[in-house]
């Protein structure tokens, strides 16, 4: 026991100038880690020399005890310095896969190096790093799992898309007491709403519906509402809740230019197709201001007024409840997004829990 608590203390058990048999009477048993606990001695070595220290020679373990618990000691020492090697050896292993850009071989491999230490703060912060950030490049299985998610949004999307287009209809029962000036133009409307409710509904089924198609049926829509109230204020609003919808479409995403592109053709069309004669003018400037009106009503009562107003109406409800849609969904993937990276990091600990041992 004396020998061991030189080797673990550093120092002789009994001070200098004191004779053995006086220290064993002023110490009948002495710990080493409470002698030095700057140096952080194992509890069970410990508790080894405490106990062969015992002034009372019954309280001592016997010569093969304290071989055996020292054994268990250095046993379990041996197979913590092989988990270390093959930590270091799984780490060297993931480095070298991160610069070669195998970004699944190195996840594994710090994977496998934090699951021998979970203390290992090089693989807990290799590992974190690979899995919150992106790579630049997204390997084969992500992509095609992405796209996958990206037409059950677009197809969400029609869905709703031709519901709003569908609404057009909701004028069918208020036309008795509209006055209609042009049937036409009124039919045109009508014609390119419900042609791209359908359209919109055979996508959300099949997906299949080319962006071009959309982007011009869209257009079409916009021309045919400004022969309502008139290519100012009413058709641009129409045309920015249309640029929501098609900036949100997964071939858009990453050039937005078409996005901003169809917007200004949406806008300036109407008023360019008026300009050049192709349709009737419903704009005109005069002392007062801007004048504008639509073909379509030819404004004798208020009933017309009121049936510009309710469209009006149910247009900016489906922008508006188009543009919270996208609200709520990109609020709910942020939250989804920080709770699983909050997830990850609990399955990274930098220290041991409060009640878990020190490995020695």
């Amino acid at each position: 026991g004396a020998i061991l608590f030189e080797i673990l203390a550093g120092e002789s058990l009994h001070p200098p100038g004191m004779a053995a048999l006086a220290g064993t009477l002023a110490a009948p048993s002495a710990s080493p880690a409470a002698r030095r606990p700057e140096r952080a001695i194992a509890p069970e070595l410990d508790a080894l020399c405490t106990a062969a220290l015992a002034a009372d020679p019954d309280a001592r373990p016997s010569a093969r005890a304290l071989a055996e618990g020292l054994q268990r000691y250095l046993d379990g020492d041996r197979d913590l310095e092989q988990r270390r090697r093959l930590v270091d050896d799984h780490l060297a292993a993931a480095r070298r896969a991160r610069d070669a850009g195998q970004r699944s071989e190195a996840i594994q491999r710090a994977g496998r190096a934090l699951a021998l230490d979970p203390e290992a703060g090089e693989a807990a912060d290799l590992v974190a790093a690979l899995i919150v950030r992106p790579p630049d490049k997204l390997p084969d299985e992500v992509e095609r799992e992405l796209a996958a998610a990206d037409r059950t949004l677009d197809q969400l999307r029609a869905r709703r898309g031709a519901l709003a287009y569908a609404m057009i209809w909701v004028l069918v029962p208020l036309s008795p007491l509209l006055h209609i000036a042009s049937w036409t133009a009124l039919g045109a409307l009508f014609a390119a709403a419900s042609a791209m409710s359908l359209l919109s509904l055979y996508n959300a089924r099949t997906g299949r519906v080319p962006l071009w198609l959309a982007l011009a049926g869209h257009l079409a829509v916009v021309v045919a509402f400004s022969r309502i109230a008139g290519p100012f204020v009413l058709t641009p609003l129409l045309a920015c809740g249309m640029a929501i919808a098609v900036g949100s479409h997964r071939a858009v995403a990453d050039r937005p230019w078409i996005a901003i592109a169809w917007l200004v053709t949406a806008i300036a069309l109407p008023v360019a197709l008026e300009l050049a004669g192709v349709l009737g003018s419903t704009w005109r400037f005069t002392p007062d201001g801007l004048v504008s009106s639509g073909t379509i009503f030819d404004g004798r009562s208020t009933s017309d007024a009121i049936g510009v107003l309710l469209g009006t109406l149910a247009l900016a409800v489906v922008v508006g409840r188009f543009a919270l849609s996208l609200t709520r969904a990109r609020r709910r993937a942020q939250r989804t997004a920080h709770v699983q990276a909050w997830h990850l990091g609990q399955l990274l600990p930098r220290r041991a829990l409060p009640d878990e041992p020190r490995a020695h």
